[in-house]
C-alpha cells in the first residue's frame, strides 16, 4: 500500500518512527513535513534500518505556527508529482485547518482516500467538508468519536498513548496544564 502523511506534526521524531514502523511493516509511506515546527527541525533523513520504503519531504509552511492558519507552499505540485497512485492521504491536522482543507481538496480531485486525524475534545464552529466527507476520521479520544460520529460514521478510535512534553512545553507566558493518563 502506498500511503503519503502530511501534518506539521510530522516535524517531530516520534511521528517519523511511527512511520517509518508503519513502512517496516510493508507499506510505501512518504513523509511530508515542515522543514521546522517550533523549535523542532526536520531530520529529511531516514532515521531507522527501514526494511520498508520511507522517503521524508519538507516543504515550506505559512501562517506562523498554528495549525489552524498554516498552510504548505507547493503542496498540489509535490502531491501531482509523488502520490497520484497513493492508497491513502493521511492528514494529521485538526479538520478546520488550512492544510486539511489542502489535502481534502487534493484527494477529491485526485480520487485517493483522505483519513483526518482529530485528537482534541473539539467543538466545532462549522462542520468541514474534509470531515464530511473524508474516508476515514481517527479520534483520539472517545469524545472526539461521539462528535465526530454524528456527521461522518467512518470513525475509528485511537488512544492517545503518550506525549512528547518538549513539543507541548508552553511558551513564555502561556499557561498550560497537561494531565497524563
Amino acid at each position: 500500500m502506498k500511503i503519503v502523511t502530511i501534518s506539521h506534526s510530522n516535524v517531530a521524531i516520534r511521528q517519523q518512527w511511527f512511520w517509518e514502523e508503519v513502512s517496516n511493516r510493508g507499506n510505501d509511506v512518504l513523509i511530508i513535513a515542515p522543514g521546522q515546527w517550533g523549535q523542532l527541525r526536520t531530520t529529511n533523513q531516514v532515521l531507522l534500518d527501514s526494511r520498508g520504503n520511507v522517503e521524508i519531504m519538507t516543504l515550506r509552511h505559512i501562517g506562523g505556527d498554528s495549525i489552524y492558519q498554516a498552510s504548505f507552499l507547493g503542496l498540489g505540485s509535490l502531491l501531482d508529482e509523488k502520490a497520484k497512485d497513493a492508497d491513502w492521504l493521511i492528514c494529521q491536522d485538526e479538520p478546520e485547518s488550512q492544510i486539511a482543507d489542502q489535502c481534502y481538496t487534493w484527494s477529491r480531485v485526485n480520487k485517493v482516500k483522505l483519513c483526518i486525524f482529530t485528537w482534541q475534545n473539539i467543538k466545532f464552529e462549522y462542520i468541514p467538508s474534509c470531515l464530511r466527507m473524508a474516508d476515514l476520521v481517527v479520534c483520539g479520544n472517545p469524545e472526539a468519536v461521539e462528535l465526530v460520529r454524528v456527521h461522518n460514521h467512518h470513525t475509528a478510535l485511537i488512544l492517545q498513548v503518550g506525549i512528547d512534553c518538549d513539543h507541548f512545553a508552553a511558551r513564555p507566558n502561556v499557561k498550560r496544564d497537561i494531565k497524563l493518563g
